[in-house]
């Protein structure tokens, strides 16, 4: 990966201005740089490249420490003599961390779990003015959200209706809901879920879900949802009606197949009276009669 240096189109004195201003973007070979203000939260997107500026004594030799305090590691240390040589890296940001020597700390394709409590410390080799710099940054990284996707559930036979409103992505996402009515805008709804009383409206409402986070927002499409239909109950039992004489009938059939598989025959035993007469034998037989 090609490594992310700082090439400010501004000078010295434009970027000492930048100091009071909470975000400020630069340009570098890397792409726009979001200047992160010591001891105030800055929130960046994901992918960004984020800027550390501490101000320090110009033409002096030091050591540099970067280090998170969430919890407490040191993540880079370089040696500035005339030259920029980095002395430790954590695996996590090699070439993604670089020290500028305009005298500051530049973390390319910043990454959610880059969200976290910095510290820069400058320490000098030369005492005579004094010995060490030192800042705080907050740095809170999001995933911008998607456009919101809407799902309504009916509560048939009553008038009420659930909006549900969900987003494919985004980090830290706060969801709104707005109703306008010709045009302008009649009500406001902080919650993922709105559920509505159609039945109690004069007219009908447009709805809107807005889903956003500190570096992003997305609004859905409109939805104008309609009554339940009371009808749909009473055909859903009317289908289920007309199945039920069907149903019958197959199993009839099912069942008179099985009967009548085989021919049943029934011998009745011969029995002799006093006087010699045998008292016939019958033979009764039973076929499948065949239904045409």
């Amino acid at each position: 990966m090609s490594k992310c240096t700082v090439k400010s189109r501004y000078s010295a004195a434009i970027v000492k201005i930048t100091s009071f201003v909470p975000v400020f973007h630069l340009f570098t070979v890397c792409g726009a740089v979001t200047l992160v203000t010591p001891n105030t939260a800055t929130a960046v997107t994901v992918g960004e490249q984020v800027l550390f500026r501490i101000n320090h004594q110009a033409g002096s030799q030091y050591d540099v420490t970067f280090c998170s305090t969430t919890p407490r590691t040191t993540i880079a240390t370089w040696a500035i003599n005339n030259s920029i040589e980095a002395k430790t890296m954590h695996s996590l940001y090699e070439d993604r961390l670089h020290w500028n020597v305009s005298g500051s700390v530049v973390l390319c394709h910043a990454q959610i779990n880059d969200s976290g409590i910095y510290e820069i410390e400058i320490s000098y080799y030369s005492t005579d003015l004094k010995s060490s710099d030192k800042e705080r940054f907050e740095l809170r990284v999001f995933e911008p959200v998607s456009q919101p996707a809407l799902k309504i559930r009916y509560d048939c036979p009553t008038p009420n209706i659930t909006l549900s409103c969900s987003v494919s992505k985004g980090t830290n996402v706060t969801f709104h809901w707005r109703i306008e009515s010709s045009g302008a805008i009649v009500g406001a709804y902080n919650r993922t879920d709105l559920v509505i009383d159609l039945g109690n409206e004069q007219v009908q409402h447009v709805y809107r879900c807005i889903a956003e986070n500190p570096v992003s927002n997305a609004t859905s499409d409109p939805v104008m949802p309609e009554p339940c239909n009371g009808n749909n109950g009473a055909s859903i039992w009317i289908i289920l009606l007309s199945l039920i004489p069907g149903s019958l009938f197959v199993w009839y059939s099912i069942i008179s197949k099985k009967s009548g598989g085989a021919t049943q025959e029934h011998n009745e035993q011969s029995i002799t009276f006093p006087d010699g007469f045998i008292d016939p034998t019958y033979t009764t037989l039973l076929y499948q009669r065949e239904t045409v």
